[in-house]
This record gives structure tokens, C-alpha cells and sequence, in this order.
């Protein structure tokens, strides 16, 4: 049984709301924890179709992140849910590709999805002996896996290409499916190792497809026409991810000059400089041609216009980052608390579901 030193609610303690709302707190992936000494206070965990009325309480965007916040929710049908979501958005992209003869191979999403059937099945089994082998098995192919998205990852990054973002979601769930197997099989010092390679994995190119979508000119996600999409505060959380020591102001010092540099290059006439070095995960040359982009009026307006899209997906990945690291704390708590993976999944509010709950509180006694 688990024992009393941990527990589960669906109701934010006032302390915890309070603390999010004054700074005091601060929310990183699945935990809350104290902004100086990084103690956490809370684990989360969402609550499927529920409103998002308690979602603003804690800031949380739960559609942000290819990852669930909390390890129990990511059940093999739910990535499989995810799986699907990405394949879609990259047939998506195809057509577009297609234009400038770039072709994306989807083929080995079928190994994956295989290797996700066949884990379903491998924890259903009652005998360990059949169990155990088959896991280990499943493990091997989403290894196998991993080295394939690694090497698409690593070619579109050098192509500053459109499907970064998606190949990032890949290795984070790939990471999470292995974590979740040697979970399930009680190796937790093995699930621990697989999540702090993965993250320190994740949050390398991370770093590379931030820094690659800031652009030649950062300045340009403060310009005016962006004003009621992207405030400073909003870009400071993408350089505070990159830099967790600066502040608006640290921004703003850092952008200065760049403001002033990036009217100079509006002013030129023949060309904007700014515009011909975005990398192609922004805009790509059959997009400027598509929509104009090099007549005279309005190129930079236009070009700005991408800029919000492309803010969600820097968040978008800091959040998958974010939230992998996060698992590493639930591992961690179950060997703190002295409690199985199988426990840490029952742990479950003893009260009745209010109507209006979008998470499920995990609080240390």
C-alpha cells in the first residue's frame, strides 16, 4: 500500500496557487517547485477532457507539448494518440516540400507504431517470464528508433529545415516510451539513466532549433506590427530557457541595438537582408514567391506575421524539454517515498472529481 507521506487531490492548495501567482513558485514541466531552492512541492498530473478553468491557475497549456506532464498519463495509447498527431503534421508538410524537391521518410513510423502494439501487449502478460523478454525486446526496437529520428534530426537541423520541431516530438516520446517500459518492468535506475541521457539530448538540439528560430535578428519579435502577439516579457521566458539568469531588461540591453539595425535594413529598398537569411523553417524561398514576399509593399509585414507560429514552437519544445526533466523528479520521488511505479500510478484523490478539475494534485504529507 502507499504509504501517507504522499497523496493525490484535485484541489490546488492555496499556498501552491499563491505562490504561482506572486513568483514565489514557479511551475517546470509535471512539477511545481520553489523558485530559490528548487524544492519541489507538487507533482501533475492532467485530467482528459476537462475545461480549462484550473489550467490557468497554473499557467499550463496542456496542447504546448507532444508530453503528457506526468509519466502515469502516458500510457502506450496515448503515444500512440501523439504518434499519430506528428505523422499528420509532417504529410502536412510534404506537399510543401515537394515544391523545392525535399522528401521526408515517414517509413519507419511502422516499426514504431509495431514496437508500441507489441509493449501494449508485453505488460498485459501475467507470466514474467514471457513478459520480461518481449519488454526487453520492444526496448531494443525503440532504440533502434531512436538512432534513425537522431540522424533525421541531425540532417535537419544542417538544412534548417521545416521538420525539426517534429523529429524533436519523435525522440522526446521515443525517450518516454523506453522510460516507460523499464517502469513497468520495476528497473528504475535504468528508466532514471534513460531519462537523464534523453534530456540532456533533448535539450541540446533544443538549444540549436531555439537559437536557429531567434533569427539573424531577434529584435524582430518585438517589432511593433508583433505587439498585441509577442510582448518582451514572453521573448524573455524563451532567453531565460537559453540564459536562466536574464531578466526583461537583460533582454531588452541585448536587443537594443538590433531594433535600431532592423529599421535600417527595412529601409533598403532592393532586398532585406533580414529576410533573405531566415532559415527555411521559417519561410521557404516558395513561400516568398507564393505570397509575394519580394514586392516592395509590405514584405517585412508579411514575413512578421510567421513570427507568433514560430514563438509557439520555441515554446513548444522548451515545454517537451521541460516536462522530460520533470519525469526524472517522479522517479525520483518513488524511490524517496519508497514506493513501485504501480503504486505511483494508484495514487489517486480520495475525493469526489469536482466537475470543473483539469489536474490531480501529487503532495508530500
Amino acid at each position: 500500500m502507499v504509504g501517507t507521506s504522499v497523496y493525490a487531490t484535485f484541489y490546488i492548495p492555496q499556498k501552491i496557487a499563491e505562490g504561482l501567482a506572486n513568483g514565489t513558485l514557479e511551475r517546470i514541466g509535471g512539477v511545481v517547485r520553489e523558485v530559490g531552492s528548487k524544492r519541489i512541492v507538487a507533482w501533475l498530473r492532467e485530467i482528459p477532457d476537462a475545461s480549462n478553468k484550473i489550467q490557468k491557475i497554473i499557467h499550463i497549456n496542456t496542447a504546448i507539448s507532444v508530453l503528457t506532464l506526468g509519466t502515469t498519463v502516458a500510457g502506450f495509447a496515448v503515444i500512440h494518440q501523439r504518434l499519430d498527431s506528428i505523422e499528420a503534421c509532417l504529410k502536412d508538410m510534404q506537399e510543401t516540400l515537394n515544391e523545392i524537391d525535399q522528401k521526408l521518410d515517414l517509413s519507419f513510423y511502422a516499426q514504431f507504431r509495431a514496437a508500441l502494439d507489441m509493449a501494449a501487449k508485453a505488460f498485459k502478460m501475467s507470466d514474467t517470464k514471457n513478459r520480461k523478454p518481449l519488454a526487453f525486446q520492444v526496448i531494443q526496437s525503440f532504440a533502434q528508433s531512436e538512432h534513425i529520428y537522431t540522424k533525421y534530426l541531425d540532417q535537419e537541423l544542417q538544412l534548417q529545415g521545416r521538420a525539426v520541431h517534429e523529429y524533436l516530438s519523435m525522440l522526446a516520446l521515443i525517450y518516454l516510451t523506453e522510460t516507460r517500459c523499464y517502469l513497468e518492468l520495476g528497473e528504475y535506475l535504468s528508466a532514471m539513466e534513460r531519462l537523464k541521457e534523453g534530456y540532456s539530448r533533448l535539450q541540446n538540439y533544443t538549444r540549436l532549433y531555439i537559437e536557429m528560430l531567434l533569427t539573424s535578428n531577434p529584435a524582430a519579435y518585438i517589432s511593433p506590427f508583433l505587439k498585441t502577439e509577442i510582448s518582451l516579457s514572453r521573448l524573455t521566458q524563451i532567453y531565460r530557457w537559453l540564459d536562466p539568469g536574464m531578466g526583461e531588461s537583460d533582454v531588452f540591453e541585448k536587443l537594443r541595438s538590433n531594433l535600431f539595425q532592423w529599421h535600417a535594413d527595412a529601409s533598403v529598398l532592393t532586398g532585406f537582408r533580414w529576410l533573405k537569411e531566415l532559415p527555411p523553417a521559417i519561410l521557404i524561398k516558395a513561400d516568398f514567391e507564393k505570397k509575394g514576399y519580394f514586392h516592395r509593399s509590405g514584405q517585412v509585414e508579411q514575413a512578421l506575421a510567421c513570427l507568433p507560429k514560430v514563438m509557439e514552437k520555441m515554446e513548444s519544445a522548451i515545454e517537451t524539454c521541460n516536462r522530460l526533466k520533470g519525469y526524472q523528479t517522479e522517479v525520483q520521488a518513488m524511490e524517496n517515498f519508497g514506493i513501485s511505479f504501480q503504486e505511483w500510478l494508484s495514487l489517486q484523490p480520495k475525493e469526489e472529481q469536482p466537475e470543473n478539475a483539469q489536474m490531480v494534485y501529487i503532495l508530500a504529507a
